[in-house]
């Protein structure tokens, strides 16, 4: 199991490997959690009878590309006995995450308009 950046359709990073000392059970089913925040991304295996312990884990930085498209793929890299892979993906979502500073930015004008109505509010009061 490995996360990898390809360019070109070619390989041209990845990060840590895990090993997960055989083939997987044709016949089980399994979770892949993957989750890439910023720069830093991880995924993790495992068997749908036992969500509590991942078979095998990786994490992976990279801080090539800023901004851009994503995808996901799955392969069969034993070069010894291509059987193919295959993989079914649900709950996939993208969310992009405000840079620190436009966050503070947007509390900010929020903060304003409430203050501007709240003060609005106490003039027609009096």
């Amino acid at each position: 199991m490995a996360i990898e950046r390809l360019d070109n359709e070619a390989i041209a990073s990845g990060g840590e490997r895990s090993f997960l000392g055989g083939d997987l059970d044709t016949e089980a089913g399994y979770r892949v959690v993957f989750t890439g925040v910023g720069d830093q991304f991880s995924a993790s295996i495992y068997l749908l009878s036992n969500l509590n312990a991942a078979l095998g884990s990786v994490t992976y930085t990279d801080d090539t590309y800023q901004s851009g498209g994503f995808g996901l793929i799955v392969t069969d890299s034993n070069t010894f006995d291509l059987q193919g892979a295959t993989a079914t993906f649900d709950n996939f979502s993208v969310t992009a995450v405000p840079e620190p500073a436009n966050a503070a930015l947007f509390a900010g004008v929020v903060g304003a308009v409430i203050l501007m109505f709240l003060r609005r509010r106490s003039d027609r009061e009096r």
